[in-house]
C-alpha cells in the first residue's frame, strides 16, 4: 500500500468585464483557504473524485462536466492542520473548470466561505505557498 494520498484540485473561474475571477474556499474544519478538491476515494479516478468534491464542498449536484485536465501534479506533504494525514505525501492532479458566469448560490457543507477573486488576490489569500505555486503554473495553461 502506498503512503501517498492521490487526489484532484480545481481551478474554477469565470470571465467578466473586470477580467478573470477565480474561486477560493475556506474550509470549516481547518480554516485553510484553498482551491476546491480533495483525496480520491477507493475506486475513483481523478475526475470522479473532483466531481464528488465539488458536490461536497459547493453543493453543485447537477454534475460539472466541462473539466479540463492540466499537465500539472501538485506534490506536497500534509501539514498538522489535517491531523489524520500529517506528514503523509499528497499528489493531486490539477484541472480547470470554466463557469459561464459568476455562480453565487452554493450549498456548502464543508466550506465556511466561498470567494471569487482576481489572480493577484488569490495568490495573497491561499493558505499554502505550494498551492500558490501550482495555481500560478495552472494559469499559464489557461490563457
Amino acid at each position: 500500500m502506498s503512503n501517498t494520498i492521490y487526489g484532484s484540485l480545481a481551478v474554477i473561474y469565470y470571465d467578466d468585464e473586470d477580467g478573470r475571477q477565480f474561486l477560493v474556499v475556506k474550509n470549516k474544519k481547518t480554516g485553510n483557504y484553498t482551491l476546491v478538491g480533495g483525496a480520491c476515494e477507493e475506486g475513483e479516478d481523478f475526475v470522479k473524485s473532483l466531481q464528488r468534491e465539488i458536490t461536497e464542498e459547493l453543493g453543485l449536484s447537477n454534475g460539472v462536466t466541462d473539466i479540463v485536465e492540466l499537465p500539472i501534479v501538485h506534490k506536497f506533504v500534509f501539514n498538522q492542520k489535517k491531523t489524520e494525514r500529517t506528514d503523509q505525501k499528497g499528489e493531486y492532479h490539477l484541472f480547470s473548470i470554466e463557469f459561464e458566469q459568476k455562480h453565487e448560490e452554493f450549498n456548502h457543507n464543508e466550506i465556511d466561505r466561498v470567494l471569487w477573486l482576481p489572480f493577484s488576490i488569490v495568490v495573497e489569500t491561499l493558505t499554502f505557498p505550494d498551492q500558490v505555486e501550482v495555481f500560478r503554473e495552472a494559469r499559464e495553461f489557461m490563457e
